[in-house]
């Protein structure tokens, strides 16, 4: 067969184009076995982050129950002996804003309990409770008071010292609901009194009672007070993933609380927010319960976490393969144009042969 112009032509787009297609199907597959990869990567995540945020909460549960132990151990309760006992756990928890000593208070005890605090130390003390603007105010006299009495720690909390926790709407049914069951329970998210940038937290009560609890009369009879662990929004989901043995800055987490009509979003640092929420394509869904509530954890891999999972195997082999389809047009055109060349020479001695004869 006689090399041609033409013929080499033909034979190096025959390779080119055999070579190409089959570099991008290779990068084709690439992409679909990256894809699966960066799914089950994304699982491993959405497994780790959730067990992290579980086991953060249990943390907390486990904080106050220690807590509850304590007061009932000690007889008596004092400020002093309150504050040695939760300063360390404050000072090791950047979660927690306050842990609070809610003690039952009668009408005809309030007196003195407001010159015990006085004679402690907090010269203006007096149980308080906010007025239809948000303000607060010195307590109307009514039957009953929840006061916060001890407060660890004071300096950031200064404005809750007092405050007359069954006075607010938002958290009667909360200590109600504790108090019948005599089991923990936490709140939605409400703004703090203390937070007057928009402090957000979340309430988590416990129950301690004086005397027999077998009863639903016995438990409302017997209730001594609540210890209370103000918890700031979104604490919990940051640290969880700070401490967790996987993280991800392309990956973002939100929590939500889901238990009752009108989800409150939890706000957190790691929350996804933005155009880029829509363009997400791994999204998983979690559900944690407990102390009464319902959470749902949603996590989402950014963009930028897709991309570069899939992208550098799928590139390199792309690379590969129209790279290596490259070099063998260009041996194929070298070879060939060679032989073409020595067939030009060997034809044109032949024909200087035959012209000498």
């Amino acid at each position: 067969m006689k090399t041609t112009k033409s013929s080499i032509i033909f034979v190096l787009l025959l390779i080119l184009v055999c070579g190409f297609s089959l570099s991008y199907g290779a990068f084709q597959f690439s992409q679909e076995m990256a894809q699966k990869e960066n799914s089950n990567t994304f699982k491993r995540y959405v497994d780790q982050y959730v067990s992290s945020i579980d086991r953060e909460i249990a943390l907390h549960i486990e904080v106050l129950r220690n807590l509850n132990s304590f007061v009932i151990a000690s007889k008596p309760l004092s400020r002093d002996g309150f504050r040695l006992y939760s300063a360390p756990i404050v000072e090791r928890y950047d979660t927690i804003q306050a842990l609070e000593w809610v003690p039952r208070v009668d009408a005809s005890q309030r007196s003195d309990f407001e010159s015990k605090a006085r004679a402690d130390g907090f010269a203006n003390f007096t149980f308080t409770e906010r007025n239809d603007q948000g303000d607060l105010h010195r307590s109307k006299e009514k039957e009953q008071y929840f006061p916060v009495y001890f407060l660890e720690p004071y300096i950031g909390n200064e404005l809750v010292m007092g405050f007359d926790v069954s006075s607010s709407s938002n958290l009667m049914g909360a200590m109600a609901r504790v108090r019948d069951n005599g089991e923990m329970f936490a709140t939605k998210p409400i703004r703090l009194i203390q937070g007057g940038n928009g402090l957000q937290g979340i309430l988590i009560f416990s129950p301690i009672y004086e005397g027999g609890i077998d009863t639903l009369a016995e438990r409302r009879a017997h209730l001594k007070g609540y210890v209370l662990a103000v918890i700031r929004s979104g604490g919990i989901v940051k640290r969880a993933i700070a401490y967790t043995r996987l993280f991800n800055d392309d990956i973002a987490v939100k929590m939500t609380d889901v238990t009752e009509l009108g989800p409150q979003e939890i706000p957190s640092s790691l929350v996804f927010e933005g155009s880029e929420a829509k363009s997400a394509k791994l999204i998983e869904q979690r559900f944690i319960r407990q102390l009464g509530r319902t959470w749902m954890i949603e996590i989402r891999a950014l963009p930028e976490f897709t991309s570069e999972q899939t992208a550098r195997t799928s590139l390199l082999m792309l690379i590969s393969g129209v790279a290596f389809t490259v070099m063998i047009a260009l041996f194929v055109f070298f070879l060939m144009n060679r032989e073409r060349s020595i067939r030009k020479l060997v034809d044109a001695r032949t024909n200087e042969i035959e012209s000498s004869k």
